[in-house]
């Protein structure tokens, strides 16, 4: 019996190989991760500073919290592209 998730017409899968998503070397995965540890650590620090400091960048305590509690790869894309 033909497993249903396997079948050509399961349209989770990519019909042509362009669109499968890119490999990455060994390399490029271990500076994504450390990218996003950066991330986080940069996040964390947001969330720890005094609400003085946090109006000298121009963000209110509530701004501060949302962002800090955002996703260590969700970081915009010109972060992402440095490699």
């Amino acid at each position: 019996m033909k497993d249903p998730a396997m079948s050509d017409q399961c349209p989770a899968l990519p019909r042509s190989p362009s669109a499968l998503p890119q490999t990455m070397t060994p390399i490029q995965f271990w500076r994504r991760v450390l990218q996003a540890m950066q991330v986080q650590k940069s996040r964390h620090r947001l969330s720890q500073l005094e609400p003085h400091l946090l109006a000298d960048i121009g963000l209110t305590e509530a701004q501060a919290a949302y962002k800090a509690k955002r996703a260590a790869w969700d970081a915009p894309q010109i972060w992402r592209n440095r490699d």
